[in-house]
């Protein structure tokens, strides 16, 4: 703590301009059954699918339509599941910006 007030002294910040600094966004992360998790393949760093290419550019194109939005999935290492996280500025879009992506996934692919 000593080090955290030394360093906002440094900044000539207080404790309320350090408060202002991170606000969190709804986020939620999703389990989708799959037929094959092994058909899903992921990044080293977890952040996007590099196979099938033509998910990870649905998820692209979710994450434009909403403000601050992020969204990956990656398959589960122990069942036939993905896991889809899904973050945006306000409940409404991180909801919209889920389901389009849930529908995707269930539609196109579940069965690969």
């Amino acid at each position: 703590m000593l080090l955290i007030e030394a360093i906002l002294y440094d900044l000539d910040m207080s404790i309320k301009d350090f408060d202002q600094i991170y606000k969190e966004s709804p986020s939620r992360m999703y389990k989708i059954k799959v037929a094959d998790r092994s058909k899903f393949t992921i990044t080293e760093d977890e952040s996007r699918l590099t196979n099938p290419l033509d998910l990870q550019a649905e998820i692209d194109h979710a994450i434009q339509k909403v403000q601050d939005g992020k969204a990956f999935v990656r398959p589960s290492g122990t069942e036939d599941i993905l896991r889809l996280y899904c973050e945006a500025k306000d409940l409404e879009q991180m909801t919209s910006m889920s389901e389009e992506l849930i529908e995707a996934i269930e539609t196109d692919y579940k069965n690969i």
